[in-house]
């Protein structure tokens, strides 16, 4: 049910607000706030307009980490490139680096390698300024997704502002990953912080993992049903079965 109209297939649907906009007047949704709108012909001779506001900077991130659970199962997460970019908010690692985990000693392990890896002076506290030098490191060049031609979209910048524009960008990404996972606002990412971060990605990302596990043979069943209901008109019902090492 993760995209437009399938909420309603589940039978779940029950608004909690409604209300009636006039003209001059709006109503502001915050991201992730499921939402539907209803344009009476009659009485309305002129179009409505929806618009959707998208910032760059900041990124959100203590929003992402509150609600990562919900927003997780949301199809603009897992196919799009929400996933790929809040990764390393929680992990300090590129996209598929690590993978999700239920074992809780194996879990405060990776992180911790990651965590001592970041914090350069070793005292236990992750600062803006570790985390940028630590993205900006040679060997993560992932930290820089943003020099892609697909970021720019028509604004082709010369070598100079590409690389102003990105240093920027990286540094607002350290800002962003610190206040991902500090959760009592001082400013600092603490181990332990850190820890509680990667924990919850992992336990988000194993569900959604086996989430994927369940379409993928959803999908492959509704393959092996049509093609039953094909051959079944000619007698070769036993051709289409597909044995499970097979999907």
């Amino acid at each position: 049910d993760a995209h437009d109209g399938q909420l309603y297939a589940s039978g779940r649907w029950r608004p909690a607000y409604s209300a009636a906009v006039a003209a001059g007047e709006a109503v502001v949704l915050f991201p992730n706030l499921f939402h539907e709108t209803f344009v009476p012909e009659e009485g309305n001779p002129e179009c409505t307009v929806a618009t959707t506001f998208q910032f760059q900077l900041p990124v959100p991130t203590r929003f992402l980490r509150a609600f990562l659970p919900t927003l997780a199962t949301s199809h603009l997460y897992y196919e799009g490139h929400c996933r790929e970019l809040w990764h390393s908010y929680a992990t300090l690692a590129p996209f598929r680096a690590e993978r999700p985990t239920l074992n809780r000693s194996a879990a405060r392990a990776r992180a911790g390698a990651r965590f001592t890896e970041a914090d350069a002076d070793g005292d236990g506290q992750l600062t803006v300024a570790e985390a940028e030098a630590y993205l900006a490191a040679p060997a993560r060049s992932w930290a820089r997704w943003f020099s892609t031609e697909d970021y720019f979209y028509d604004f082709r910048p010369d070598a100079r502002e590409k690389q102003a524009m990105g240093d920027e960008l990286l540094r607002a990404r350290a800002r962003d990953t610190v206040a991902y996972a500090d959760v009592d606002g001082d400013g600092l990412v603490s181990a332990e912080e850190f820890s509680a971060a990667w924990w919850q990605w992992s336990l988000v990302h194993h569900r959604l993992a086996a989430q994927e596990k369940l379409e993928r043979r959803h999908a492959a069943d509704a393959d092996i049903l049509r093609a039953e209901q094909k051959y079944a008109r000619y007698g070769h019902v036993a051709d289409a079965r597909a044995d499970d090492s097979e999907l």
